[in-house]
């Protein structure tokens, strides 16, 4: 029976399941399907272990890539956690919870690492990095934030990857090139893990 995983989108909740795709692949040695929105596929750019299935529809349309993705899969999980014609029930505090046990992972909980490939680390000098924007839980204190971290660390530059639109390797490379990263913007919190920057 061959499976695939659904998680049509946004960035942060996809990276957020990659470590167990990842895992997955290792154990079995056969890459993990992904059904993903074709809005959000290019985080996926590069990633040689995983197959990649791109849905042309709407990221909140779980139903209709259901449908599809049964059509070609004998199992669908469904690890996506939130859309407008899906509400899945629960069983976590954290809907990241959810989508590992989803996945079968949840017993190696933050003791799996995201395996993703890198540009050639940047030369930034002492930087802190920040994101600053989140679309799903928009953040409205950016700029006293943006001002503490000028005000206690004035050694440092404080870069807003808002203001920088980079392939995901060239953005794991500023990351290993910065002193710190804070971030609002799950997209960050979850691609940090992939670096030694804390």
């Amino acid at each position: 029976c061959v499976k695939c995983y659904l998680q049509l989108g946004k960035l942060g909740d996809i990276v957020s399941i990659l470590p167990c795709l990842h895992a997955c692949y290792e154990e079995t040695g056969e890459k993990p399907n992904l059904v993903v929105a074709s809005r959000y596929a290019s985080i996926l750019e590069g990633l040689d272990w995983l197959e990649p299935v791109i849905w042309p529809g709407d990221w909140q349309d779980v139903s209709g890539a259901l449908l599809s993705a049964k059509q070609h899969y004998g199992e669908v999980i469904i690890t996506q956690m939130h859309a407008k014609d899906y509400v899945p029930r629960r069983q976590y505090p954290s809907f990241q919870l959810d989508q590992w046990h989803r996945c079968g992972w949840l017993h190696r909980w933050c003791g799996l690492p995201l395996d993703y490939p890198r540009g050639e680390r940047a030369a930034e000098g002492p930087t802190i990095l920040v994101g600053d924007k989140g679309e799903s839980a928009p953040f409205t204190k950016t700029e006293e934030l943006i001002a503490t971290l000028t005000k206690e660390f004035p050694q440092h530059r404080i870069v807003r990857l808002s203001d920088r639109i980079l392939p995901f390797a060239k953005l794991l490379a500023l990351y290993d090139a910065a002193d710190l990263i804070v971030t609002v913007d799950t997209l960050h919190a979850h691609l940090s893990m992939a670096s030694k920057t804390p």
